[in-house]
């Protein structure tokens, strides 16, 4: 009888210490995903402020720490475009792609990059290809408008620009936007041209 009871509290004593361990590890798990939380955040939060070089620290921080964080690569490269670093940019879209292939905002993202460094066939393909996953996406309308107007293919950014508006009739900027295409349209049409 005193056997069994020994065994039963070495039992109890055995499976405390296993529960204690499983919740050690699940303490560490969530302390971890509350640290990139923080550092992700604050990250934006530098973005959003203008300190680019502080984002750009938060998330290499958390890339350190999670390198297959999609949004901590596709953040870095927001960030690297903002401060001119296109190439920069195009690398971490590229990792955030590599992660999650279909993540829009990163594919978005990386037409406004190629269009910034010149490289309007890359340009178009990232939009078109946010606009395949999501016909829906304002932003990558106009990102691709605006590829269409730096390629000089007005009529086809006026297009863009108008589909962006239909999405988000309040998409910052993209009025402008169309009035310049068809200010150009019709200079080019008196230049002779035609589109």
């Amino acid at each position: 009888m005193m056997l069994i009871i020994l065994v039963t509290i070495f039992i109890i004593i055995i499976m405390g210490i296993g529960i204690g361990i499983i919740s050690f590890n699940l303490n560490i798990n969530v302390g971890k995903r509350n640290i990139l939380a923080y550092h992700l955040n604050k990250g934006d939060l530098f973005l959003n402020s203008g300190y680019y070089d502080k984002a750009i620290r938060e998330y290499k921080k958390v890339i350190e720490m999670d390198s297959n964080s999609a949004l901590a690569h596709n953040n870095l490269a927001a960030a690297y475009i903002l401060k001119g670093l296109y190439d920069e940019a195009i690398k971490e879209y590229n990792n955030a792609l590599k992660i999650t292939p279909n993540y829009k905002e990163a594919l978005n993202g990386l037409g406004v990059a190629y269009g910034r460094k010149g490289m309007y066939e890359e340009s178009i393909k990232a939009s078109l290809k946010a606009i395949e996953i999501d016909p829906d996406y304002a932003d990558a309308h106009n990102t691709l408008g605006t590829t269409y107007f730096l390629n000089g293919m007005y009529k086809e950014a006026i297009e863009q620009y108008e589909e962006t508006l239909r999405i988000d009739p309040n998409h910052k900027g993209t009025r402008k936007n169309i009035e310049k295409a068809k200010e150009k349209l019709e200079q080019k049409k008196k230049n002779g041209f035609q589109q």
